[in-house]
């Protein structure tokens, strides 16, 4: 995970990127959202003048290249740009720009990628949380008896069904900006306000399977998040190499199985 909201006193500093920086680690670390463990997730270092982001993010990528590393996920919130119209971001020591199309060619450059790359950052052409905030790790398990084990057996289960491919989501249009809200980012509020929306009806939809699982990926919501980004004149892409889909919210609930005669007889767990 790699943020860069700016320099506090530039006029380019985004407060709200760090929120919805937490909302997103906050969702990979719920049930919902894969129950990502800390030591799962490598996160680029904040710039405190003594660190060399370059070096650091030099470190963290090739730990991805490992060969027990079956899955990557790389989310980017924060300022980028169209570079000479090459998609990239920037980090935060100011001088170190990455493209897109390295993290898709030097990951898994020795075997076949299963890959996401999520950047939430501007596209414009350029020549050469909030203390109140309901994390999303707490939201999406309320009340649902959902166990994180299983969710996470069950996520792992349907990127292992996947062929290698990568999927790069966009949260703008080329050649626009992104734009920040009151609680983190426009595509990062229509995103997860999406997911909660439907939270209720996925759980019960699981509630009814056979095995008590259900999953969405990225082309199930896109469309509704286009509509709630509506406003900014902002549209998210999806790109994706493969007729295979990784998985974006995936849960596994235990359900009650009843006979005829009406006796509920426990809760079936295989």
């Amino acid at each position: 995970m790699i943020m860069n909201a700016g320099w506090k006193g530039d006029n380019n500093y985004v407060a709200t990127v760090e929120n919805a920086y937490i909302r997103y680690k906050s969702f990979l670390q719920s049930p919902a959202g894969g129950y990502w463990r800390e030591d799962e997730i490598l996160e680029v270092d904040r710039f405190n003048g003594g660190v060399c982001l370059k070096t650091d993010f030099g470190f963290k990528f090739t730990e991805l290249n490992k060969p027990d590393v079956d899955y990557s996920l790389i989310v980017f919130i924060g300022h980028g740009a169209a570079i000479n119209g090459t998609d990239s971001f920037q980090l935060e020591d100011k001088k170190t720009v990455v493209s897109i199309n390295f993290l898709k060619t030097a990951i898994g450059y020795s075997t076949p990628m299963k890959l996401i790359i999520i950047v939430d950052a501007c596209r414009s052409y350029v020549a050469t949380a909030d203390a109140s905030l309901v994390l999303e790790q707490r939201a999406f398990s309320r009340g649902y008896q959902l166990k994180g084990q299983w969710c996470k057996e069950y996520y792992n289960s349907l990127i292992e069904k996947t062929v290698p491919h990568i999927e790069i989501i966009q949260s703008t249009q080329y050649n626009t900006c992104a734009h920040g809200s009151a609680t983190g980012t426009a595509f990062t509020d229509a995103l997860f306000d999406t997911i909660m929306q439907h939270n209720m009806e996925w759980n019960n939809r699981a509630l009814m399977d056979r095995l008590g699982e259900y999953s969405s990926s990225f082309p199930d919501v896109l469309d509704e998040v286009k509509q709630r980004m509506a406003i900014w004149s902002q549209v998210p892409e999806f790109t994706n190499d493969s007729d295979t889909l990784f998985p974006l919210f995936a849960i596994k609930r235990p359900t009650t199985r009843v006979i005829q005669g009406g006796e509920v007889l426990g809760i079936v767990t295989n």
